[in-house]
């Protein structure tokens, strides 16, 4: 599955009941909005790279 576009592979591992660490994953990331973010979500965050997609922190 190493190919599959992120939000499959997102989908896939939660019906399989894997434990997901939840984020943001929407199209805005400004500094500002990723820093409203990551309040709401707790500190510290993770925020992996990845390829032409919004960053799932």
């Amino acid at each position: 599955m190493k190919d599959a576009a992120p939000h499959i592979t997102l989908e896939v591992a939660l019906e399989e009941g894997e434990v997901i660490i939840h984020g943001y994953h929407g199209e805005d990331q400004s500094l500002d909005t990723l820093k409203a973010e990551a309040d709401k979500i707790g500190f510290p965050v993770m925020m992996p790279s990845s390829m032409n997609t919004a960053c799932s922190c």
